[in-house]
């Protein structure tokens, strides 16, 4: 199993994709014993790095890539917090190069990451869920929780254990934090640039800092 975890101080990656999740899923379903948050794609923030090997890799040194269309909800039990839940999905074509790029480079780059890599058309979702989740208090109103849960990405669900730190009040959750993987557990082969002189490595780095709000 390769998703090694991996706690920041401000910013937390989350990265899951691949099987068909209906919009009804993203919803907590209603119950009367139960604080349900939903995450706000606009307070909230996704990014994954590459990183390059090779003769000239050094032209070439990686990229970051920014997730901008997900939903989900966070579940917690009033008083003890836990049992917990955790389910995020994520829209697969939604990723855009960001940073220091020439336009021509990022249209370049999302196309193969798409296209050859994601297979967005063919996978459009990129789903996280976690219920086994255990808490450690490290202040009033803070924590730091392994989420035990499972990535599904491009047709391919394997077990993802995270940490993250986790801010909980009456209006919303915030958490926090990152883990990598190996884009070849999930089926998809690390692509050679430039002629086979620069080649993406496999393990990949996410992170994210999400932020949920008390559903009424």
């Amino acid at each position: 199993m390769h998703c090694r975890m991996f706690i920041l101080p401000a910013v937390l990656v989350v990265f899951a994709a691949g099987t068909s999740v209906s919009a009804s899923s993203t919803q907590p379903i209603p119950g009367t014993k139960s604080l349900d948050y939903l995450l706000d794609s606009r307070e909230s923030r996704m990014e994954m790095r590459t990183a390059t090997e090779g003769v000239m890799s050094g032209f070439a040194p990686g990229y970051t890539f920014v997730f901008y269309a997900f939903e989900g909800f966070i579940r917690l039990t009033p008083g003890s917090i836990t049992p917990a839940e955790f389910v995020m999905v994520t829209k697969a074509d939604s990723i855009r190069v960001v940073g220091r790029t020439r336009e021509s480079e990022k249209a370049m780059v999302e196309g193969i990451l798409k296209n050859e890599m994601m297979e967005t058309a063919r996978y459009p979702e990129i789903v996280y869920r976690g219920s086994n989740i255990a808490l450690d208090k490290t202040g009033p109103a803070t924590y730091r929780a392994t989420i035990d849960g499972t990535m599904s990405q491009h047709g391919v669900t394997r077990r993802c254990p995270i940490v993250v730190d986790v801010v909980v009040t009456d209006t919303n959750v915030r958490m926090r934090g990152s883990f990598t993987i190996l884009q070849s557990d999930y089926g998809m082969r690390p692509k050679r640039l430039a002629g086979g002189l620069v080649r993406v490595k496999d393990r990949v780095f996410l992170s994210f800092d999400l932020v949920a709000t008390r559903a009424h």
